[in-house]
């Protein structure tokens, strides 16, 4: 339970400081190219709205490694 918390604040906290807009989602314009959830984008948004939700991207995290 303890590290699956600290793995949730981690990811809340990269994905903060990729949510330029602060909006709380992230757009394929705030993402470098070279990051992964660039190169995965249409993967990683699961319900196809065009931008990356923190759960999305949660659940991604937790099926694969982790966000850089």
């Amino acid at each position: 339970m303890l590290k699956q918390r600290c793995d949730l604040e981690d990811i809340q906290a990269k994905f903060a400081e990729l949510d330029r807009n602060q909006d709380g989602y992230l757009s394929q314009k705030e993402l470098p190219v070279e990051h992964t959830l660039s190169q995965y984008f249409s993967e990683v948004d699961f319900d196809g709205d065009k931008r990356l939700s923190l759960a999305e991207v949660a659940e991604h995290d937790a099926e694969t490694s982790p966000i850089e």
